[in-house]
């Protein structure tokens, strides 16, 4: 008879990135037949009461705090995903932060920016290695100056710590305002550039005109939601949750799994935070704001240049010299994001999304889809479909892990269980 492995999987339900690290892991083990739970990280009890009742297998820590761990000191193989790095880690994968860092300057350095900040955090060793590796790079390509700043000194001040949103901060504002323009603004994390674009945009500082700000993990949930949209480097998180299990399932089977692996970014997510224009190509303006209504996804070109009244060629030419790219690129763009929004819903056939999106036949989609997707359009709909239903899944065990963890109980309940188990283990 088949016992399926049990696996402890310790999460910080927040974070939204932890579920792209669960689709990999769910995605390497699910020929292998494994037995999930979740738990809280903040519940750290529940985790001792888990590991001695429960008896798994094997325990994948998600959550950057790992001390709750390790101050368990599980006798089961378990492997650290992301965070911090320390001695008493078996096995930790992380991700090379100094080239997130790179790529971020890189990007900025396309922008012809003059001066630039990057914000790090000095509690965060990983933050110090991303702002390290921006830096250097602006500072050889001739970037001055190039000044740090520290997420810490915010939080310090913050007289509305469970609102920052609506906490202004004149200490950085201020040094934005005597930096050289235009300025590269640099963060560690999406979360903290999201706050960096709120506080720009209560001070009237243009974005992306002045200032450009860049982010590091592509949190969807946060990058398509700030205003403007963030433009963010991508993190392998699915990659990151695949060789953790790989390398959680070698342990368990007795071999030997790398102490530390770090993984590359496969590049940067470019959105309205850092497409600097020049002010006089307001055509071009136009033409990104009319691109993303999805009714003109169906316009030739002809229809474009009119509806913004130039001439075709010119729109072109103008086009060319501030993004660097064609209007026809641009479309094309435009219409694969229209399709792939489409392909997740279940209102159109293929046949149907190809003419809602403006394609003259389904092959035309199928090519675009395999040059820019590496798959089908039939086959990008099921890996949609696939994901969204172990979210489903991920969402579902997590409250089941925490009813029986008592992390949903109340706290009473919460008391009884927790003086049970102290009584057990005397």
């Amino acid at each position: 008879m088949f016992t399926p492995r049990k696996i402890l999987v310790v999460i910080t339900p927040t974070m939204g990135y932890q579920q792209r690290i669960l689709s990999g892991v769910y995605e390497y083990a699910r020929p292998l037949g494994w037995h999930f739970r979740k738990v809280p990280v903040l519940a750290s009890p529940e985790i001792f009461d888990m590991l001695q009742e429960w008896e798994p297998d094997g325990l994948l820590m998600l959550s950057p705090d790992h001390r709750a761990v390790l101050e368990l000191e599980p006798s089961v193989p378990w492997v650290q995903v992301g965070g911090e790095d320390s001695p008493g880690i078996r096995c930790h994968v992380g991700y090379e932060n100094e080239q997130l860092g790179e790529i971020a300057a890189e990007h900025l350095l396309t922008k012809g920016i003059q001066s630039a900040v990057a914000i790090g955090n000095s509690e965060r060793k990983l933050a110090g290695r991303r702002v390290s590796g921006c830096k250097r790079v602006l500072v050889e390509n001739g970037v001055d100056p190039v000044l740090e700043f520290d997420e810490i000194k915010f939080k310090e001040t913050n007289l509305i710590p469970h609102l920052p949103w609506i906490s202004p901060y004149p200490p950085l504002i201020e040094l934005f305002a005597r930096m050289p323009k235009p300025l590269g603004v640099f963060g560690w994390q999406d979360s903290l550039c999201e706050w960096v674009l709120e506080q720009c945009y209560q001070n009237r500082i243009k974005v992306p005109d002045d200032l450009m700000v860049v982010g590091v993990n592509n949190e969807e949930s946060i990058c398509e939601m700030t205003f403007p949209t963030l433009s963010s480097v991508h993190i392998p998180f699915r990659e990151a949750g695949r060789q953790a299990a790989h390398n959680l399932n070698l342990m368990i089977h007795g071999g030997s799994a790398p102490r530390r692996l770090r993984l590359s970014s496969s590049g940067l997510v470019a959105r309205e935070s850092s497409r600097r224009i020049p002010e006089e190509d307001s055509w071009v303006f136009s033409l990104l704001r009319l691109l993303k209504n999805h009714e003109t996804c169906r316009w030739d070109m002809e229809e474009i240049s009119s509806a913004l009244g130039c001439s075709r060629r010119m729109l072109e030419r103008r086009t060319r010299r501030a993004l660097n790219r064609s209007v026809l690129d641009l479309r094309q763009e435009a219409r694969l994001d229209y399709a792939k929004e489409l392909l997740t819903q279940d209102l159109y056939s293929i046949e149907g999304v190809a003419k809602e999106c403006g394609y003259d036949s389904v092959r035309s989609l199928q090519k675009l889809c395999r040059e820019k997707l590496g798959c089908t359009p039939m086959q990008y709909r099921q890996k949609s479909r696939l994901e969204f239903e172990e979210e489903g899944k991920s969402l579902f065990r997590l409250q089941d892990a925490g009813s029986r963890s008592g992390f949903f109980r109340t706290a009473s309940e919460r008391q009884l269980q927790s003086e049970s188990g102290q009584r057990n283990r005397r």
